[in-house]
């Protein structure tokens, strides 16, 4: 499968860009915004992966055939990933309504994978939380805590905008931006007798390139629509019901 990473030189890009370069798969472009310092520089030359093509260079358009493009860029870039004829996979978060509507319209053509979080284990507590909350008395406090760096722009997150979809009976979210964090997340349910904590922490980016690398080697055998990061444990954690 050819690959083509957009926001490539940011902190998950980097990350998925290597692992790409160690899968089977082909690295095949390595996109960024028309300013970026890395524009027509060697991949290699920030990615230090003994597997990244020698000769491929960062290039703000796409000029090569792939056969999945994934991005982890910014929400402007919606508009431009939206012309690529094939699936795409996109963990950028913090879009607008027009930024939806790009996908939205994508969608109706190719299939498209949006997670504002491509982890095994935020998906797997996805699957598994929302169950367990049905079986908790009505008036348990429900909260979560959110930690990102500090450079994160959107605030909450789009994982925590996410949990509260997934579980309405959040009450309040407490979001931390720190120096240097991969991303932490702690729901915590508070009962009359006893305090009940769900806690995933990344400990690298490398957990989230993996799940988005598993999104797009299932999105193309998927039938036009959009999609959630769910595939990824349908496709690992097939006992998981």
């Amino acid at each position: 499968m050819r690959i083509a990473v957009s926001g490539s030189s940011g902190r998950v890009g980097q990350s998925l860009v290597q692992a790409i370069a160690e899968s089977s798969h082909m690295l095949a472009a390595c996109l960024v915004h028309h300013h970026s310092p890395y524009k027509g520089k060697l991949v290699s030359s920030l990615i230090k992966c003994k597997n990244v093509p020698p000769t491929l260079r960062f290039s703000e358009s796409l000029k090569v055939d792939v056969d999945v493009l994934i991005d982890f860029s910014v929400p402007q870039n919606m508009q431009n990933i939206s012309h690529f004829a094939g699936p795409l996979v996109v963990g950028t978060t913090g879009l607008t309504e027009k930024e939806w509507d790009y996908l939205h319209d994508h969608s109706l053509r190719y299939p498209v994978v949006y997670s504002p979080n491509f982890s095994l284990g935020i998906n797997l507590f996805f699957h598994i939380l929302p169950p367990i909350m049905n079986t908790l008395p009505e008036d348990t406090f429900v909260a979560l805590t959110e930690i990102h760096r500090k450079e994160k722009r959107d605030l909450p997150g789009g994982t925590a905008k996410q949990f509260q979809k997934m579980i309405p009976q959040i009450k309040n979210i407490t979001s931390l931006r720190q120096e240097e964090n991969c991303g932490a997340h702690t729901l915590t349910l508070e009962l009359e007798n006893e305090t009940i904590q769900f806690t995933h922490k990344a400990k690298n980016r490398i957990g989230y390139a993996q799940g988005a690398l598993l999104a797009a080697e299932k999105s193309i055998f998927l039938p036009p629509a959009l999609y959630d990061a769910s595939i990824i444990i349908e496709k690992t954690l097939p006992a998981v019901k």
